[in-house]
């Protein structure tokens, strides 16, 4: 027999005889505590969902050790500034519906009416039905 495949034999033979242990209620509530929920907080400078401005530009929510800090963004200036309230209130389109997402050219919002996805030019006011099947949740 070869040196190498004796050597597997060796050692494969204890591994085999070896049963899965079986988990504790310890090791589930170890394991709980390493869940986000729990960790979370300990983790700041975690970037939320952007929202883009009619400028351009766009704003985000960090998480931060006293909670949350509001940056704005310009990318074609490549800046990086604290937020005030006023620039976060300013939303991509007044006219886009509360529930929309608007493109980050801003040329469109897409948005659900009646469980159906519709989108809207923020130009024209034009809103176009997309889907017809929605259903609710």
């Amino acid at each position: 027999m070869r040196p190498h495949i004796a050597f597997a034999f060796l050692f494969a033979a204890p591994l085999a005889a070896q049963s899965p242990r079986a988990l504790t209620a310890d090791d589930y509530a170890r394991a709980e505590r390493a869940l986000g929920a729990t960790t979370a907080p300990l983790v700041s400078g975690v970037a939320l969902r952007p929202t883009w401005l009619t400028d351009g530009r766009f704003w985000y929510r960090a998480t931060s050790s006293g909670g949350f800090t509001a940056v704005t963004v310009d990318p074609a200036k490549l800046t990086k500034v604290p937020s005030t309230p006023a620039d976060t209130m300013r939303v991509s389109t007044p006219a886009a519906p509360r529930n929309s997402s608007v493109s980050p050219d801003g040329r469109r919002a897409v948005f659900i009416r009646e469980f159906n996805l519709w989108v809207r030019n923020p130009d024209t006011g034009r809103e176009t039905q997309l889907t017809t099947d929605g259903v609710k949740d």
